[in-house]
């Protein structure tokens, strides 16, 4: 469903009109599943109960650190192509992961402030 042309060391792919018909009969079905989230931290969270302490008020540092690196990765990739008429559909999942990561952080600087607090 794709071409592949190789120029130099470079390879560029091009979708074929097959792909692409059946590409927009995938974009047209109905989408019934949930979102699903891979997170380590998440899944270290649930088993809080067996660490200790400290362990939990770091790992919620270490996200708080690590969501508002990715934010700003997100801003400065929304700031970049926010003016590309040619990108605008794909500008709409980056300000869901913008979303997610908001609500992320806010969860984890909640969790640090409770934890400071023992």
């Amino acid at each position: 469903m794709i071409c592949r042309q190789r120029t130099g060391r470079r390879q560029t792919y091009t979708i074929t009109y097959e792909g692409r018909d059946a590409l927009r009969a995938w974009l047209a079905e109905p989408t019934t599943e949930q979102l699903q989230v891979r997170d380590v931290a998440e899944l270290k969270l649930f088993f809080g109960e067996f660490a200790r302490p400290d362990d939990v008020l770091n790992l919620a540092r270490e996200q708080i650190v690590q969501h508002q690196d990715r934010i700003e990765v997100y801003e400065s990739m929304q700031a970049r192509f926010s003016e590309r008429e040619d990108v605008a559909d794909r500008m709409v999942p980056l300000q869901l992961g913008l979303e997610l990561e908001y609500a992320a952080l806010e969860f984890w600087r909640k969790l640090e402030k409770e934890r400071s607090s023992h």
